[in-house]
């Protein structure tokens, strides 16, 4: 067995060349526990979907519902599957930081 060492960063680049090698989708989980259900995770997954719709992405995103990513204090949490960064969304920055987020990712 080959063990790879390596940081966040190389670990986001080995899973982007992964998904991209194996054509599988970027699976967006966006948390919908408690906190983040107050801070509008609802509006945030309405948001994203269209931004999916709108810029043809359902081919190669997939977005889900999960429960407390245990990032409580910040704001609607969400992850990447496969990735250990957290990202953090409100429903007034959640389109910008998404399109930034495509950009890096998939584009």
């Amino acid at each position: 067995m080959i063990r790879v060492i390596c940081d966040i960063k190389e670990k986001n680049m080995f899973s982007i060349w992964l998904r991209a090698v194996r054509g599988d989708k970027m699976i967006l989980k966006v948390c919908v526990g408690s906190a983040c259900h107050i801070k509008g995770s609802y509006d945030v997954i309405n948001i994203i979907t269209k931004i999916i719709e709108d810029e043809g992405l359902g081919e190669d995103i997939e977005l889900k519902a999960c429960f407390c990513l245990n990032n409580c204090t910040e704001g609607v949490s969400a992850v990447i599957e496969g990735e250990e960064y957290l990202y953090s969304f409100s429903k007034e920055d959640v389109e910008e930081k998404f399109k930034e987020i495509i950009r890096e990712k998939i584009l």
